[in-house]
């Protein structure tokens, strides 16, 4: 009776090592993008998927570093400290998607969808938010440090074109016409008494 009970804790043992380990990294292992997918660690990086249906997929700490999922389908995708660094998000629905500290440095969400999204402490630095759609979406804590908002509807439905990039049709005095930078404003200099 003893030696099958060493035996059946050996193998129970090696059985709950194997499952960790297979856990832990789960990225490794490839991921087919689905709806509804079960991801955790997903490694999409550089991956061209437009039009993708990863509608309610999991892919919480996934890296998607500069993949390409314009005009995808990410409604309620969960992709918690996420890395989506330069990835392309144009045209894409993600409608109510959990991006909560996740990292968009200078992803492309043009005319994207994210309405209700949650981005709260998410780094969206240099991110690209012309025609996107932010109504309802919870930002408390995110970082949008030089990100172009032109003709975006905030959280609140207000639409914001504070940095609408323009085109320079004419050189000025011998200079290269320059297309597409932010229009700089300068404040107006308080009057001295």
């Amino acid at each position: 009776m003893d030696v099958w009970e060493d035996v059946l804790k050996k193998v129970i043992f090696g059985s709950a090592f194997l499952l960790m380990s297979l856990s832990a990294h789960a990225g490794l292992f490839e991921c087919s993008p689905m709806p509804n997918l079960q991801c955790p660690h997903a490694q999409f990086a550089g991956k061209k998927m437009p039009g993708a249906n990863l509608q309610e997929a999991y892919m919480q700490e996934g890296d998607l570093t500069q993949v390409d999922l314009s005009k995808a389908n990410l409604k309620k995708a969960n992709l918690f400290h996420a890395k989506l660094m330069g990835g392309n998000f144009s045209g894409a629905d993600m409608t109510n998607i959990t991006l909560f500290n996740a990292d968009l440095t200078g992803a492309n969400l043009s005319g994207a969808n994210l309405t209700d999204a949650k981005l709260s402490n998410a780094n969206l630095a240099e991110v690209n938010l012309t025609d996107a759609n932010l109504m309802g979406a919870e930002i408390d804590g995110a970082m949008f440090v030089r990100a172009t908002f032109c003709r975006t509807t905030m959280p609140n439905g207000i639409m914001n074109s504070s940095n609408c990039p323009v085109e320079r049709s004419a050189a000025v005095d011998g200079d290269v016409p320059v297309k597409n930078q932010p229009v700089v404003q300068e404040l107006p200099k308080a009057k001295r008494k």
